[in-house]
């Protein structure tokens, strides 16, 4: 599969914000220190993704999502 990504970093209180999605299905990973790139090649997610939150965006919603960082499974 091809996918899109987006990404975001924390404040300090851990908050984000990813605007403008299309609606759709997403999956969510959170990382804490990823190398910078790692995230969007396959190999270094796969472990990841079984713990990946589902999202559906759908138009004109906001949603409050609450994640941690992502572990391996």
């Amino acid at each position: 599969p091809s996918y899109d990504f987006w990404s975001a970093t924390c404040d300090d209180a851990g908050q984000f914000d990813i605007r403008d999605l299309a609606p759709g299905d997403y999956l969510l990973l959170a990382f804490d220190d990823a190398p910078q790139g790692a995230p969007q090649d396959p190999d270094f997610r796969k472990p990841y993704e079984k713990g990946a939150v589902h999202v559906q965006v759908l138009p004109s919603t906001q949603q409050k999502i609450d994640v941690v960082a992502t572990v391996p499974r």
